[in-house]
């Protein structure tokens, strides 16, 4: 019967306990003066989470997690090269997939990313290819950017959500749930922390129970498995139903026609600054690669999860079965060219061209109509095609006759 807060707290003292008695072990051992450069970069970061309905877990990673990529890579190439007749022969490796690019420019492609984390591309030839994609973007959606939104302020400690932020995600929150009336089939919310999907997911049930909508409202939250709430998603649309998470559900979902037809963004998919492995990887980052850690990782992994989330709405190219908007809240997509981040060029290159088309600004008050409109215009379509379809099998019948 404990609230999520104390429940936080009491995992915190929990974890805090863990790590003392820890360190206390530690103490005790004669650990050697100094570690090797292998064992600074392969140290483990470890923090604990609240998960599901209250679980408390306890995670780890490398602190340098590019450099275990790097040897578990190298591990799985060396398997290319093979004995034969006593000569040592070499296999190329092919590596294929839709996002290995963190740009969506066929014409200028971003394997940067990719082949950093994996230490390739440096001494080795590489030969790229990205295959432009046939689908007809900017005839199934419309991706529309809420302008005049509040500006979030974030502060350091995670519980306490400044007024501006969360002004930012009651606008957010009521905006979505004005448009799901006007979505033409379930909906997908997507999330960057667990305290937004819990915020969003608890306005919206308030929000349905409120005006008594047909409405089933999916918390990732709630202890349910991603698999289990994918299926509700493709029962059907009575009752329409929203989804509502982060992380696991931006990428790796299938959802194909009605059981997905409205994509709402919160945020740009950046790792959370005050999180435990963010915070000390941003720490060691500049010593290990001289680099700056935003720019050098959360940037480029922000650009991938916006592909991957992107990726949720159109599953196949057949545009009267696929269609849907896509609701980007971020108030960084309709800042000012003058006040526009720099790292935005890179984030709205992960868009398809054909998305980006279509792209439309308007205050946020206004999204609720423009969803409308997209629909409306959609199911107008598809009634002319069926009148031109019943008209030609009409034509085909006296034809037939005739003969």
């Amino acid at each position: 019967s404990k609230s999520c807060d104390d429940i936080g707290e009491i995992a915190t003292m929990e974890a805090k306990a863990l790590f003392s008695e820890s360190r206390k072990h530690s103490q005790q051992q004669n650990a050697p003066e100094k570690t090797t450069p292998f064992q600074e970069r392969m140290k483990k970061i470890a923090w604990c989470e609240l998960t599901g309905k209250g679980n408390l877990s306890l995670m780890s990673a490398p602190l340098d997690h590019k450099y275990a990529q790097r040897l578990a890579f190298f591990q799985i190439a060396s398997g290319s090269v093979y004995q034969s007749n006593n000569v040592q022969t070499k296999k190329s490796l092919l590596m294929i997939s839709a996002t290995i690019s963190t740009s969506s420019r066929s014409n200028k492609p971003d394997f940067n990313h990719f082949k950093d984390e994996l230490g390739i591309g440096f001494k080795t030839p590489v030969t790229e290819l990205m295959i432009p994609s046939s689908y007809p973007y900017e005839k199934m959606v419309n991706l529309i950017i809420p302008k005049n939104m509040p500006q979030p302020k974030y502060s350091s400690d995670a519980k306490a959500k400044s007024p501006e932020t969360e002004e930012y995600y009651r606008t957010v929150a009521e905006t979505i749930c004005k448009s799901l009336k006007n979505v033409d089939g379930n909906s997908l919310v997507l999330c960057s922390s667990m305290w937004s999907v819990d915020y969003i997911a608890n306005y919206v049930e308030e929000y349905v129970k409120k005006n008594k909508l047909y409405v089933e409202v999916l918390n990732q939250l709630h202890g349910q498995s991603v698999d289990r709430m994918v299926n509700r998603m493709r029962s059907g649309v009575q009752p329409q139903k929203v989804m509502i998470g982060m992380q696991s559900m931006w990428q790796g979902i299938d959802l194909q026609g009605e059981a997905l037809r409205g994509l709402f963004i919160v945020k740009i998919p950046f790792q959370t600054p005050n999180h435990p492995l963010t915070v000390e990887r941003s720490k060691a980052w500049f010593e290990l690669y001289q680099k700056n850690y935003f720019s050098d990782v959360s940037v480029r992994q922000a650009c991938s999860m916006m592909r991957q989330g992107l990726g949720r709405l159109i599953r196949g190219g057949d545009e009267n079965k696929e269609y849907g908007v896509v609701v980007c809240f971020d108030p960084r997509f309709s800042a000012p060219k003058g006040e526009r981040k720099a790292y935005m060029k890179e984030i709205e290159a992960a868009f398809p061209e054909g998305m980006l088309k279509t792209r439309t600004m308007v205050n946020f008050e206004e999204v609720e109509e423009h969803v409308k409109t997209f629909f409306d215009e959609k199911k107008k379509l598809r009634a002319s095609s069926n009148n031109i379809r019943e008209s030609e099998e009409e034509e085909l019948q006296v034809v037939g006759i005739g003969v």
